[in-house]
């Protein structure tokens, strides 16, 4: 997506101000310890992934991208284009229950940068953050493989983790 202009400098310093004066407690996850995961996505996510590494008893949320008009029935655990403000930020009410939530992982699964899901990543609360793409400083680990099938990436986030974890 084209994201140039006076309206990308806006969204890139708010991103930015929320990224710098985050209130997270970064905690490098052990994985028989992760009790919470939260997921940001473009595609529908199946959970099949978080519960074949982690167990079933680990909790995932999901919040998707979609890049369309929002339906006329309430989906509120995605956001649409059109909820976007004018300057391409997701309205708070629709991302304050996903971003305020301390998840013991953070993985943003989006298939290219795009500045609404930076900005939610930068306000989440999570303890480690995960993504395929470094931007400024909201990323705790950047595993870059941007062209492989999703779980494959999702084993090598898995086996990362556990050779920091070793």
């Amino acid at each position: 997506m084209k994201q140039h202009g006076l309206k990308h400098q806006y969204r890139q310093k708010r991103i930015l101000s929320f990224a710098e004066r985050s209130e997270r407690k970064i905690q490098f996850p052990v994985q028989n310890h992760i009790q919470t995961i939260g997921i940001v996505a473009d595609f529908d996510f199946k959970s099949d992934f978080i519960t074949q590494y982690f167990g079933s008893n680990v909790k995932m949320d999901v919040l998707l991208l979609n890049n369309e008009k929002r339906p006329k029935q309430d989906q509120n655990e995605t956001i649409f284009l059109s909820d976007l403000d004018f300057w391409g930020i997701p309205p708070i009410k629709l991302i304050q229950p996903f971003v305020d939530k301390p998840f013991d992982i953070l993985i943003n699964f989006t298939s290219q940068q795009f500045d609404p899901v930076e900005y939610i990543c930068a306000r989440s609360k999570a303890r480690f953050k995960i993504s395929k793409y470094q931007y400024l400083t909201i990323y705790d680990l950047i595993i870059n493989h941007p062209d492989i099938a999703i779980n494959e990436y999702f084993k090598e986030i898995i086996k990362t983790l556990n050779n920091f974890s070793n």
